[in-house]
């Protein structure tokens, strides 16, 4: 499926769906060409919380059409800002809700969400391993 982010000038970007984050042969090379879906968490429009993940680095190098910096500045996203998902040919509009920073073995995000969500993950401070900040969404009605 593919993302965008007005607000970023994110437009279209790949998703690549099903990809396991705990396993770096797997969940880097991915992450070079496309957004990642983590396996096992739900798809877009459908009840529960779809995770997609990203990189960022320093601010400085952010270019949305860059997949190595594409979530940098997902930080400066307010509340009502939209996003939007093209799955198949359906398009689907998710609404932030708000962001959290967390530590990165802090997996809770992975777990059910009550209605139809989705949550972007990058690191946080971008360029940086330490930190993890989620982007909480949910489908507009």
């Amino acid at each position: 499926f593919s993302l965008s982010i007005p607000k970023l000038h994110i437009d279209n970007a790949t998703v690549t769906t099903d990809v396991l984050s705990n396993n770096e042969d797997i969940y880097k090379p991915v992450l070079l060409k496309s957004l990642a879906h983590y396996k096992g968490s739900a798809y877009p429009s459908t009840d529960g919380n779809a995770v997609v993940y990203g990189h960022s680095i320093l601010p400085a190098f952010y270019n949305p059409k860059n997949y190595l910096s594409i979530f940098t500045t997902l930080d400066t996203l307010n509340a009502t800002d939209p996003i939007t998902v093209r799955w198949g040919d359906a398009t689907y509009t998710y609404v932030v809700e708000g962001m959290e920073v967390v530590d990165p073995k802090d997996t809770r995000v992975l777990r059910y969400h009550n209605g139809k969500t989705m949550t972007l993950v990058t690191c946080e401070p971008p360029g940086f391993t330490t930190k993890r900040l989620l982007v909480f969404t949910r489908l507009a009605q």
